[in-house]
């Protein structure tokens, strides 16, 4: 019988929450510190990271992509999360890729321009 060894790495909410603070970062530092702007921002680099875990449904994720940007954004900043949203995903699978679990709930504040990220996150089946 042989005896298959999955390697998975536990991850704490925490580090997750770490992780996406500091990927969404260059686009926090441009927010100029406007509560609602990284609100929302941290709410993109979230679905982000879920969407990262998995395979594209196409050759790329722009189908996903096209289902977490807000409604309301005009064409230019819709090319600009674009980017952002790309951007998160490329760097989470880059210089996280152990960090396999997906976000089921999580809360931002703000309080005196510090970031304070909980999360709530689920195991995706590992690869074996």
């Amino acid at each position: 019988m042989k005896n298959n060894t999955i390697k998975y790495k536990a991850i704490k909410n925490e580090e997750i929450a770490e992780a996406i603070i500091e990927l969404a970062t260059p686009m926090i530092t441009a927010s100029g510190g406007d509560t609602e702007i990284v609100q929302a921002l941290i709410e993109i680099a979230v679905n982000a990271w879920n969407i990262s875990i998995f395979k594209p449904a196409g050759n790329d994720y722009d189908t996903e992509i096209e289902g977490i940007l807000p409604k309301k954004l005009d064409e230019t900043k819709a090319v600009l999360f674009k980017s952002f949203i790309k951007f998160m995903i490329k760097e989470k699978q880059s210089r996280y890729p152990d960090f396999l679990k997906g976000i089921k709930n999580y809360k931002c504040s703000i309080d005196s321009g510090k970031i304070t990220l909980n999360i709530e996150a689920l195991p995706v089946k590992p690869a074996i």
